[in-house]
């Protein structure tokens, strides 16, 4: 058994969900779960005075009501599954371990940030940041997989280090800036200073960016066999992800950042789905 847990009213600023994992709830009576601690911008409340709870079948905690208010929803979350109903605020997975987290409507700034394992999936859009560095961190993500099915803003894949970035729509400014390594893919278009920066990782692109970012230069086509074998692995994601082609995979190939030692790559794939 698990709880869903219903925002009854808005808080006046956000509220730090971080505290609402399925290990924290697991075992517990309502009157348990309702004296569990949580912050509301700095100052300590109890989860019985803003959520209503109900107990649900199942091993997943779910958010329901008024959700945008949350922020950090996930964070640090080593094992279960979140389902978020609506909206949520900022750095919802920051620091993930492990686990799951649903979020089914957009999500706010610092996404996945710091993300070490487990899965994000972003049924709306995302905001600024997303899989990048935390506050006081060298390196984005270091492992894990994040989906966003709608468009991202600036700086996503930011220092990334590890893991996958799955991109349905648009990408704002420095998408894949600094990147250290890890894949990141998108299937919209891509804004202004693409993969600045970037040392080594890929970025693999449905459609031709509006020019090859600076400090990058064009190799021509390759048919890499590791990206069968990816595309076989994203078989039981969601659309449009579980579509990609598996055959015939010919993409044209860029290399760069010179100017941070050359070693990243720049992937057009046609064969990807629409996004």
């Amino acid at each position: 058994m698990s709880w869903r847990l219903t925002l009854a009213k808005r808080p006046p600023v956000p509220l730090d969900a971080s505290a609402l994992t399925p290990a924290a709830v697991a075992g517990l009576s309502e009157r348990a779960v309702a004296d569990l601690f949580i912050s509301v911008g700095t100052q300590p409340s109890r989860v019985g005075d803003w959520f209503r709870l109900a107990p649900t079948e199942g091993d997943v905690l779910e958010l329901d009501g008024e959700t945008g208010a949350l922020d950090r929803v996930g964070a640090g979350l080593r094992d279960g599954a979140i389902l978020v109903a609506g909206p949520c605020g900022r750095e919802a997975g920051l620091a993930m371990r492990g686990g799951g987290l649903v979020i089914r409507g957009a999500a706010g700034d610092g996404l996945g940030m710091g993300l070490r394992g487990g899965m994000i999936e972003v049924r709306g859009d995302a905001g600024d940041g997303v899989g990048s560095a935390a506050l006081g961190e060298r390196q984005g993500m270091r492992g894990g997989r994040i989906l966003v099915h709608g468009k991202v803003g600036a700086r996503c894949g930011e220092r990334m280090r590890r893991g996958e970035i799955l991109i349905a729509g648009d990408a704002g400014a420095l998408c894949g800036a600094r990147m250290i390594a890890g894949t990141l893919v998108v299937l919209g278009d891509m804004g202004e200073d693409l993969l600045v920066g970037m040392r080594r990782g890929t970025l693999i692109c449905a459609r031709s960016p509006r020019a090859l970012p600076k400090g990058f230069a064009a190799t021509g086509t390759w048919t890499p066999s590791w990206l069968t074998l990816l595309a076989r692995s994203w078989r039981d994601l969601p659309a449009p992800w579980a579509h990609t082609a598996q055959a015939d995979v010919r993409v044209e190939r860029a290399v760069g950042d010179w100017r941070a030692g050359g070693r990243g790559e720049l992937l057009i794939w046609p064969g990807l789905p629409a996004g």
